[in-house]
């Protein structure tokens, strides 16, 4: 992409961004919405992610060392039901009229 295919990007894409900036900002801003969407996220992907006191690893470094165990989530580490979620969520309100869901797919290699 060349600098002047750049800028044409930026200038058609800012007011989308900022839309968005804005429609999350109050969409998070309203307690149904954290409700339900927490709500979600502990009955189908296992969040809060439990911490494990690694112990002997605590006593090597001399400190105290948690493991956040993402791998015991129902999805894994990953984000692919977390963006969606909220997503459909959100697209109960009248604030969106799409959703984009992003996954990373293929991005490893």
């Amino acid at each position: 992409m060349g600098e002047s295919e750049e800028l044409l990007f930026l200038k058609c894409s800012t007011p989308n961004v900022e839309n968005l900036r804005q429609q999350y900002l109050k969409i998070m801003a309203e307690p149904s919405f954290k409700k339900e969407f927490d709500q979600l996220l502990k009955d189908y992907v296992g969040r809060p992610s439990p911490l494990y006191f690694a112990k002997r690893l605590s006593e090597k470094y001399n400190t105290k060392v948690y493991l956040k165990r993402e791998d015991l989530n129902h999805t894994g580490a990953h984000k692919a039901l977390i963006i969606p979620i909220g997503a459909n969520i959100n697209g109960k309100t009248p604030l969106a009229k799409q959703n984009i869901a992003e996954t990373g797919a293929g991005q490893h290699g």
